[in-house]
């Protein structure tokens, strides 16, 4: 079984990050299987999931990567993916529907909302929030969840209904279709 290899790195923004962690994992014979990247305010954040060949091992792959996190001032971690969490990984993991709140910003939107959907065992496959700054600040927040076939459309909008209501926040609730394989 491949080895699969989670790196995440953060640091402040720049222009050549991407392109200086990706040689150095192309140059290792790693291939990048999944990735999220993102700007947060200054700081730079990526997460991705690498596959390595048998040629290399993460100690290399430290000691490649190690010149490049100094140069760019980057704080690298590594983790390897269990055999289990590499065969656990399936379509059910997939994201069913998404999720906008929008609101006055205020603290425990992202607690409420995220404790909500952990009491019904609702799993987050993405979550994004964003903040504007303007007279009155407005809050954003946007979730790809995966909810399990016995709660229903119905039920989930109902409770999500009454918890917006209660903390006084506006959401949108859109199933989410994939294309199917010609």
């Amino acid at each position: 079984m491949k080895q699969i290899v989670a790196l995440t790195a953060l640091g402040l923004d720049r222009p050549g990050i991407v392109a200086a962690v990706t040689k150095v994992l192309y140059e290792s014979g790693c291939n990048l299987e999944e990735s999220s990247m993102t700007l947060l305010h200054n700081d730079f954040a990526m997460i991705v999931l690498i596959s390595m060949p048998d040629t290399t091992t993460l100690e290399k792959l430290k000691n490649a990567i190690q010149p490049v996190a100094h140069e760019m001032g980057l704080s690298v971690n590594f983790r390897t993916l269990s055999e289990r969490e590499i065969s656990d990984h399936n379509q059910e993991s997939l994201p069913n529907y998404s999720l906008s709140i929008y609101g006055t910003d205020k603290p425990g939107i992202v607690y409420r909302i995220t404790s909500l959907l952990a009491k019904h065992k609702i799993n987050i496959i993405d979550l994004e929030t964003q903040c504007t700054r303007s007279r009155q600040p407005l809050y954003s927040m946007v979730l790809d969840i995966t909810v399990p076939e016995s709660l229903g459309e119905e039920f989930l909008s109902r409770m999500l209904a009454e918890l917006c209501n209660e903390i006084k926040v506006d959401f949108s609730l859109e199933p989410i279709t994939f294309c199917e394989e010609m």
